[in-house]
């Protein structure tokens, strides 16, 4: 099998690694590009339509299209518009670079791996002391609050209230942070005066970074990685049938191509190896761990640790999915007979448990196949904040409209351009702040929005009367459990998976002129916080259900 062929470690297969783990929140990405043509297929065949025209300038489509033409006895037209002038991304030596890359992906490999030799550590790096048999958390260094760069005291809106009650647990607490940005010799140093100034402070926790154990070895060995991954490349590309769809006949091969080019001989490839490496490296340098902790979206970099982890011989795994569970999010819901297999060579990496932030999370991972006995239920750290702060903090003369950013920068601007178009319809009485989501690169619609300067999340919506949000934010859920009634901006790029659906103050919008006519409409709406039994469990600020979960670490099933 592919998986078997790509064991890069015993144990561990390089395929988990790539399209299994590959999903985006663009609107392009792979997966939602397969899913539109097989939707597209079916409905072709509903309709018994014989001649299809494909306009687009977006070639792995068009040929994607002409294939399954071909194999049904249809006619095909592509029509290729013009060009977009100054389209992003495309323009400048920027645009050039990007097309550069995308014909010879090796050198994409080669600038990952020029980046990261400017900056290797020699020999032996001191060692922080680190007692055994305590929990290790891993995360980004990102998402942080405010007090984290101000007085150096970790203050993270990942964990919230839970690194207090960590102080009293009486174990020894480790925490291994991943940069939050492309790991350049800049940004490590910065990230690495930042955990030393956490480590300055008083108290029982322990900080380091993953890239501070980044040496020569570790960069030789991952070189031979990614050699050994593009020779998987070279060995499976005569599989690509693997990826066509038996119902409707399509090959989407065309579709995955270049994240197949990307992830076996591109900047993927070399990313990957260097996590396989670097991972190593910082967890056989822990002393016994009894529970690991980690952020759980199963991106790369955590099929990488979770082996490492097993190997090094630590204790149980905990991943925590700190957010919402979206319904489109295939990195978070797999193939039942992948997850937790006990029976394969090489199986998916998993944790022992994930931890789920409420009935709602429970719910949507029971469909998708978690077993019961997987499931932890504990508070939901990112919305504790929200529990407190309902009403505006006064009402003014104006209507103040917050537009919270996407992580995806094109789904922003479709946002942030839908919001401006409804001011355009009518100004008055209209404030506007832009918040960008903490991880997200620039906006280039987003930009022409005033910015908000708030500090927390929480005081933005204490100083607004309505939110706006995209179809996956899921800062829908803060808003509407603040009480602010919130619009859902739809796009038609991108399919329609907001976790704000069935929450009370939510509402979908397509249009610039319905956008318009609510936030007009709110300062004669009544707010009404999300309320329920559910909802109180949620936002126990007292963490009993995280304390009996950290606590309940050795007993974690794993059969």
């Amino acid at each position: 099998s592919l998986r078997d062929r790509m064991q890069i470690r015993p144990g561990l297969s390089y395929w988990w690694m790539t399209i299994p783990a590959d999903f985006s929140l663009e609107p392009d990405s792979p997966a939602y590009r397969a899913v539109r043509l097989m939707a597209f297929a079916h409905l072709a065949d509903r309709l018994e339509a014989r001649t299809i025209s494909v306009a687009t300038r977006d070639q792995s489509l068009a040929r994607a299209v002409a294939a399954w033409v071909r194999t049904t006895d249809r006619q095909i037209t592509v029509i290729r518009p013009p060009s977009a002038e100054n389209a992003p991304g495309e323009r400048g030596a920027k645009g050039l670079r990007q097309s550069l890359y995308r014909a010879l992906p090796p050198l994409a490999a080669a600038r990952v791996l020029a980046s990261a030799i400017r900056s290797p550590k020699h020999g032996h790096r001191q060692r922080l002391q680190v007692e055994p048999g305590g929990i290790n958390f891993v995360d980004y260094l990102a998402h942080l609050g405010p007090n984290a760069r101000l007085n150096g005291e970790f203050d993270s809106n990942y964990w919230g209230p839970l690194v207090h009650l960590l102080d009293d647990v009486g174990e020894p607490i480790t925490w291994l942070h991943i940069s939050g940005d492309f790991a350049t010799p800049t940004v490590v140093e910065d990230d690495e005066r930042l955990v030393a100034a956490f480590n300055d402070n008083p108290g029982p926790h322990v900080h380091h970074l993953l890239h501070s154990h980044l040496t020569w070895g570790v960069l030789a060995r991952s070189s031979l990685d990614y050699l050994r991954i593009a020779s998987f490349g070279l060995r499976v590309v005569h599989r690509r049938g693997s990826l066509d769809d038996t119902v409707t006949g399509l090959s989407l091969w065309p579709v995955f191509r270049a994240a197949y080019r990307d992830q076996f001989f591109g900047r993927t490839a070399m990313l990957n190896a260097v996590w396989i490496n670097l991972m190593s490296a910082a967890v056989d340098a822990l002393p016994h761990q009894r529970l690991g902790v980690y952020l759980f979206e199963n991106q790369p970099w955590e099929m990488a640790f979770q082996h490492a982890w097993r190997r090094a011989g630590h204790g149980e795994l905990i991943g925590v999915a700190h957010t919402t569970a979206l319904f489109w999010s295939t990195r978070l819901f797999k193939d039942p007979h992948d997850m937790w297999s006990d029976v394969d060579e090489a199986p998916m990496p998993w944790p022992d448990a994930v931890a789920v932030n409420g009935p709602a999370m429970r719910s949507a991972c029971e469909r998708a196949g978690y077993p019961s006995n997987r499931m932890l239920d504990v508070e939901a750290l990112r919305f504790l904040p929200m529990s407190g702060t309902h009403a505006p903090e006064s009402r003014g003369a104006s209507t103040r409209v917050l537009v919270l950013g996407e992580y995806s920068a094109s789904l922003t601007d479709h946002v942030a351009g839908m919001v401006l178009r409804a001011v355009e319809i009518d100004p008055r009485g209209l404030e506007i702040a832009m918040r960008p989501h903490p991880a997200a690169g620039a906006s280039e619609v987003g930009s022409r929005v005033p910015r908000d300067e708030h500090h927390t999340l929480a005081e933005a919506l204490h100083w607004a009367d309505v939110a706006v949000c995209g179809v996956h934010s899921s800062a829908v859920v803060e808003a509407s459990s603040s009480g602010r009634p919130t619009a859902v901006i739809a796009d038609p790029a991108a399919f329609t998976s907001s976790p704000g659906e069935g929450l009370p103050n939510v509402h979908v919008v397509s249009t610039p002129e319905r956008l318009s006519t609510l936030l007009h409409a709110v300062p004669m709406a009544t707010t009404t916080p999300a309320a329920s039994s559910d909802a109180d469990r949620l936002f126990d600020a007292g963490l009993p259900r995280w304390a009996r979960s950290l606590a309940r670490g050795r007993a974690l099933r794993t059969d």
